[in-house]
């Protein structure tokens, strides 16, 4: 049973160690076939590290010639994918479990008991390069409470809170809405049906990506244990929108390559009308785009999110295809929010340490509503005065707090009532 690896790699120093672990961790070792993408300059030297053992692939690429990471993953799938038995998805910084690979086999074994197209995946947790520990913090993908104005739709991770029930259980994996671009394990249909657009950038990649999967009947689900681990922050790391910008001399800039592949899939979701042919990267034709809205939580026409998809509270249930009704009547309504922070208490966060902070809303009966998490140099852009925000939410908020984070410890709640609120 052998799997291909699509790893797209940007100026990477992890790009090396990821492939290491992932062979290393391998059980059947024989059956891996590598295919990696490089967007390096010529000076790049990191491949003497590699066993020669390793069944490995390359595509070397000036960091110029680049077009983005959904290019340079469709890239591999054309020109390095070779109709292996199961496929795997990765970006190029990732740690893996012993045998993950024997477990994701068996694992899609199971699920094609009940479904005919199963797909694992989702935001694994967070691992440091300089760091032995991997916490067993498994994840599952919700969504931000709102569409930007564009049509884009962030997601965000959320631990399954009773995963170890869950495990005691033997329940190995539970639905899911959405798909990951860092962990997706399929079998080898999925790179036919569902080719990777060479035209979308990075906003976006994921919605669409998940809308053609559903609607080519393709089901989602979330291990309930931690299988591959990924490296979020990558602060001192250069991303392609850094380089490839008008300052630099780029004439394609990323801003270009991002505002055209946002249209694109607003014209792919019915956001807009469609004015292009999407041919082999358009949606499937097994379930419909409004199945999807269904499932998922979304109504894609006036960009509204439905709280199952948001969850802010942890405790929500699996996804399954809600009635018109449900569907309806529990979309987000967005409100504004005006309150004064006060002028002492924004001194008194510069003074401090803290490394970012959370605004939280809430009814009356102190349930959360709404969260927005912002980091210290955000602080600098806050007036002193009154503060407005517009979020989605289940209903009316009527209170309001702030919660800090230091490195390693959460300072007290400062509670502050709106002074307006009303909605959209």
């Amino acid at each position: 049973m052998s799997i291909f690896v699509n790893i797209a790699s940007y100026k990477d120093p992890e790009t090396i160690p990821t492939i290491l672990d992932c062979y290393n961790k391998a059980k059947f070792k024989q059956d891996i076939h590598f295919g990696v993408l490089l967007q390096e300059d010529e000076n790049y030297s990191d491949l003497k590290l590699l066993d020669n053992k390793i069944k490995i692939n390359f595509l070397r690429y000036d960091w110029r010639d680049s077009r983005g990471a959904c290019w340079a993953r469709h890239t591999i799938q054309k020109l390095l994918f070779d109709n292996e038995d199961y496929y795997l998805q990765i970006d190029s910084h990732h740690r893996f479990c012993e045998h993950w690979d024997e477990i994701l086999i068996e694992g899609i074994t199971e699920l094609k008991h009940k479904y005919q197209s199963p797909i694992i995946g989702g935001y694994c947790p967070g691992y440091k390069p300089n760091s032995s520990k991997l916490e067993d913090r498994p994840m599952k993908i919700v969504s931000f409470p709102e569409f930007t104005d564009l049509g884009d739709l962030m997601f965000r991770p959320q631990i399954i809170k009773n995963h170890r029930d869950l495990q005691n259980q033997n329940t190995n994996f539970i639905p899911a809405r959405f798909l990951s671009g860092h962990f997706i394990f399929a079998e080898n249909s999925f790179v036919k049906e569902c080719p990777y657009d060479p035209l979308l950038y990075f906003r976006g990649e994921e919605l669409s990506l998940s809308a053609r999967a559903y609607t080519s009947g393709y089901d989602f689900f979330h291990p309930t244990r931690c299988i591959i681990w990924h490296e979020y922050i990558r602060a001192s790391q250069t991303k392609h929108w850094n380089d490839h910008t008008e300052n630099n001399g780029f004439f394609i800039s990323s801003n270009i390559r991002s505002n055209r592949a946002k249209m694109r899939v607003r014209q792919l979701l019915g956001m807009e009308k469609q004015k292009i042919s999407f041919e082999k990267y358009g949606l499937g034709n097994k379930r419909d785009l409004h199945e999807y809205e269904l499932y998922a939580g979304l109504n894609f026409a006036n960009l509204l999110v439905h709280k199952n998809a948001y969850n802010v509270n942890n405790e929500l249930p699996d996804p399954y295809l809600m009635s018109e009704k449900e569907w309806n009547e529990g979309m987000l309504k967005k409100y504004n929010i005006e309150f004064n922070i006060g002028k002492e208490y924004i001194e008194k966060l510069l003074q401090s340490n803290i490394e970012n902070f959370g605004l939280f809303c809430y009814d009356e009966a102190d349930k959360l509503l709404y969260r927005k998490d912002l980091k210290r140099h955000s602080l600098k852009y806050i007036n002193k005065k009154t503060l407005k925000i517009i979020g989605a939410m289940e209903k009316e908020p009527k209170k309001i707090s702030i919660l800090t984070f230091e490195k390693n410890n959460i300072l007290p709640k400062h509670k502050i009532q709106p002074t307006k609120v009303y909605q959209e």
